[in-house]
C-alpha cells in the first residue's frame, strides 16, 4: 500500500516533505539539543535533498563535514508509489542508475554548532 493510498489527500509532494520537514526540524532546534561546541550526527538519504540540509545546516551556525557514505539499491517500497519517484526525481544528486537499478546514497553527518549558535 502506498502513502497516497493510506490518505489520498497526500499530495506527490509527500514524501520528500515529511523527509524535509524532520530534517528541517532537527537542524532548525539544534541549539535547543546540542550543547555549545556540540556535534549533531545523522544519518540522512540522498532522496532527501542533500545538498538542501548542507545548505541549511550552513545558515544555521555550523560546521559541516560528512564522515560517511555508502550507496545501496532502492528499496522495493520505493516503486510502489510513482508520485514519490517522481518527487524525488526533482532533487539534485537523489540517486544513481547502475546497470539498469536504482541506487540512493546514505550520507552521514557531523555537524558541530557553532559556539555563539549555542547560546540562542
Amino acid at each position: 500500500m502506498t502513502l497516497t493510498e493510506i490518505n489520498p489527500a497526500i499530495n506527490e509532494n509527500a514524501w520528500n516533505n515529511l523527509a524535509m520537514n524532520g530534517i528541517d526540524t532537527l537542524v532548525l532546534d539544534a541549539h535547543k539539543l546540542v550543547r555549545s561546541g556540540g556535534e549533531l550526527v545523522f544519518v540522512q538519504s540522498s532522496v532527501a535533498d542533500i545538498p538542501r540540509s548542507i545548505q541549511l545546516m550552513t545558515e544555521c551556525g555550523m560546521n559541516v563535514q560528512v564522515v560517511g557514505e555508502t550507496s545501496g539499491p532502492f528499496r522495493d517500497y520505493y516503486y510502489e508509489d510513482a508520485a514519490f519517484m517522481r518527487e524525488i526525481a526533482k532533487s539534485p544528486g537523489a540517486y544513481a542508475l547502475r546497470d539498469g537499478r536504482y541506487y540512493e546514497r546514505l550520507i552521514v553527518f557531523r555537524a558541530t554548532l557553532d559556539v555563539s549558535q549555542a547560546e540562542r
